[in-house]
């Protein structure tokens, strides 16, 4: 694995000069290139307007969302209809939760370390369908402690596993390639 340019990518996080930021999320600092390009956009939308309206603004931002699928599909191995783009990850989450048909028999499976915007969604799947929500203990995302967390809970009868990859309360990085099987 590549080791990651740490002074390079503060470099593009200016905020991190002046305040330690661990939530890289829906409220963490914006990075040059993020603010650039919301200037760009912003300046076009103020002085041409087109992109607010008019067939030539939905073209151009459907060729933009189509590229980025492209993109993303490339790094994560998929195919770009396998790409959802939303506004957040919460927006994501809620899409896969209830896109789903549920019923009282049904089991999720989540970590005892989720960010409310999974585990909200969860608790209200429980109480609209009396979907059965099962933690699995993964402590402080310790890579042992996590696989045999879900060895513990996983089995046959569940129907969806809803988790982070990178724990919002420690940082830890789940070790999800490692324990990855079919249940």
């Amino acid at each position: 694995m590549a080791k990651l340019d740490t002074v390079k990518i503060r470099g593009q996080l200016p905020a991190t000069t002046s305040s330690v930021y661990l939530n890289t999320g829906t409220y963490g600092p914006l990075s040059r290139r993020a603010s650039a390009a919301m200037a760009k956009h912003g300046t076009e939308d103020l002085e041409e307007g087109r992109l607010r309206g008019g067939t030539q603004g939905f073209e151009a931002y459907a060729e933009r969302l189509a590229g980025l699928r492209s993109d993303l599909a490339r790094v994560v191995g998929a195919g770009a209809e396998e790409i959802a783009l939303t506004r957040s990850t919460t927006e994501g989450v809620n899409l896969g939760i209830w896109g789903r048909n549920w019923s009282e028999a049904d089991e999720v499976v989540t970590t005892s370390g989720e960010h409310p915007g999974i585990l909200f969604p969860l608790a209200l799947l429980r109480k609209r369908y009396g979907v059965k929500i099962t933690f699995a203990d993964i402590g402080h995302g310790e890579s042992d402690r996590t696989l045999q967390a879900f060895e513990d809970v996983l089995h046959p009868g569940v129907k969806m596993v809803a988790l982070s990859h990178v724990l919002y309360t420690t940082g830890a990085v789940l070790p999800l390639a490692k324990g990855s099987r079919q249940v």
